[in-house]
Order: C-alpha cells, then sequence, then structure tokens
C-alpha cells in the first residue's frame, strides 16, 4: 500500500521550516526555548487560549502541528486520524520541574499542572484535543530518530485500515535543546506537497507523480533537511 507524504514541518536551531522552506528565524540571541516557541506561535497568529497552559513539550509539538496545515483533516472522521510520536528524552524536563517541586520537605509545593504533564503522551493528547483525533496514537522513546521504525509502524496502520490520515515524527525537548520534525501522511496525494517545486535536494527522494512516497529512505532525507 502506497502512502505519501502531505506536509513536512521541521523546528530547530531558532528556525522554523514548512515542506523545505525557511518561514521564521529568530534574531534575538541567548533566547530560551519558552520564548523562542512564545515568538513562533505569535509569529505564526495561532489562536489557542489553552497553548500557554501547556507544558513545553506539549507548546513544540501544538505548534509543529499547527504548522503542518492539517486542516485537510476534516476530510476523514475523527476516529480515522492517527498520531504516532517519538523522542529521546520522553517528558524527563517536566519531570525535573515536578521533582524540584517536591524535593524539599520544608518548602513542598506540587503544582497539579505541571504534574499533568509528567508523561511524554499527554502532547498527542494535546493534539487529539486540537484536532478531533481519536484514532491509534501512540508515543515512543528511542535513543535517537528512527525512521525505519517509524515509517514500517506506520505503514502497519494504514495496511490494517487503523487510519486514514496520521501524524508522524519526532518531537525532543531537554533543557533548552529541542527539535522536531512532524510530517502528515495520506493515501491521497491530491493535497501532498509536490517537491518539483521545492529545494533541488529532493530530487533526491522516491517520488510518484512529483510526490513524496512515504518510505523509509525518503523519511530520513527529509529529517535530515
Amino acid at each position: 500500500m502506497k502512502t505519501f507524504v502531505q506536509h513536512f514541518v521541521h523546528i530547530h536551531a531558532q528556525k522554523v521550516f514548512i515542506d523545505g522552506v525557511l518561514r521564521y528565524e529568530e534574531t534575538a540571541t541567548a533566547l530560551d526555548f519558552a520564548a523562542f516557541i512564545r515568538n513562533v506561535y505569535k509569529y505564526f497568529e495561532m489562536q489557542y487560549p489553552k497553548f500557554y497552559k501547556m507544558d513545553d513539550l506539549s507548546k513544540l509539538a501544538f505548534v509543529g502541528a499547527e504548522l503542518l496545515n492539517v486542516k485537510e483533516s476534516t476530510l476523514y472522521k475523527s476516529e480515522d486520524k492517527g498520531i504516532v510520536l517519538m523522542n529521546r528524552s520522553s517528558s524527563l524536563y517536566t519531570d525535573a520541574l515536578h521533582q524540584a517541586s517536591i524535593a524539599d520537605k520544608s518548602d513542598y509545593f506540587p503544582s497539579p499542572a505541571v504534574f499533568v504533564y509528567t508523561l511524554p503522551n499527554i502532547a498527542i493528547g494535546e493534539l487529539c484535543i486540537r484536532h478531533q483525533i481519536s484514532g491509534e496514537n501512540y508515543f515512543f522513546v528511542q535513543s535517537k530518530f528512527n525512521a525505519a521504525m517509524l515509517t514500517n509502524y506506520v505503514a502497519l496502520l494504514f495496511r490494517q485500515r487503523h487510519v486514514q490520515q496520521c501524524i508522524c515524527g519526532w518531537v525532543e525537548l531537554n533543557s533548552n535543546n529541542f527539535e522536531l520534525f512532524l510530517y502528515t501522511v495520506e493515501q491521497k496525494s491530491e493535497n501532498a506537497v509536490k517537491s518539483a517545486h521545492k529545494s533541488p535536494i529532493f530530487a533526491s527522494l522516491s517520488l510518484e507523480g512529483n510526490h513524496i512516497l512515504n518510505d523509509t529512505d525518503n523519511i530520513e532525507k527529509l529529517y535530515k533537511l
């Protein structure tokens, strides 16, 4: 079964790329992640008040998913849409914040607002709420981006007809070190990004009618763009 990459987003090194094109670059120096992600949120004029209540991992995932332009997802029923994500640090950054709030018994003040985010799949939950996704969803912890595992697992979901659209990728945050690579996969190629109009580096990808096939080699190359 052939599936296609619809759109893809990179956020790293204080830059935002959408479908391989640089769309935002932070010019301020020594800016921490919290300030950077707020600036991206405002620059792209996103409107979702709950964003400010999320932990930083969820904010990163949320912004990336917004930039995927998944409004095409209205073509599918909620139960036919899925998410498969992975990272290296799980929810360690938020875990550390929670631990700091309970470490001192003389100043013991755990925050329920922090504790609720001490699992990485809560980031998936935020995306499910935002984009009305009730299908398959998984969050894997890997030592590095694993294109083969991700591609094979998503392909299995499509073959077994568990999903018709899937948000996939890598969402890593540890202190101020962060990296996001998200992409959407569908069987339909009509809405897929056309590589012919993008960077010459796309010439190395496996294509069908100028559309990017969702396979391990292509996903590895897109990740490295």
